[in-house]
């Protein structure tokens, strides 16, 4: 028996959908700027990240950044 054909049918597969490559998901507007700012403004669509910073990374006192410190 092959399962060559049964994505579709399958639970656990994705029912044949074709999941983004990560350029196309660095390039979309949703997963770049919708989760940060809600643009564009895209209905019955998760409210967007009120975590985020904007990339910019936190400030932690008495903490160097891990990068600016990185194992030898």
């Amino acid at each position: 028996m092959s399962i060559l054909g049964q994505e579709k049918n399958s639970v656990l597969g994705n029912q044949g959908i074709i999941i983004p490559t990560t350029t196309e998901q660095q390039l979309s507007k949703l997963h770049n700027e919708y989760s940060i700012t809600g643009n564009p403004n895209i209905t019955n669509k998760p409210n967007p990240s009120r975590l985020d910073l904007g990339g910019v990374a936190p400030q932690v006192p008495g903490k160097t950044p891990y990068l600016d410190n990185l194992p030898r």
